[in-house]
């Protein structure tokens, strides 16, 4: 999962972005370095992808 999160406290809604198969969050890198310099940005990973635990099936 990767995570951005502003120096301050803005108020501002979070931004959750969802990476395309067969990436991983790391795939939204640059974009989280933009977004989170006034909000939390947030690019989880899906099973089995970047950091994830794989299924166990």
């Amino acid at each position: 999962m990767q995570i951005a999160v502003p120096d301050a406290y803005t108020g501002k809604t979070p931004f959750v972005i969802f990476h395309p198969n067969p990436y991983s969050g790391l795939y939204f890198s640059y974009l989280l370095e933009e977004l989170g310099q006034d909000r939390v940005a947030i690019a989880p990973d899906t099973p089995g992808y970047g950091n994830s635990t794989k299924p166990a099936a």
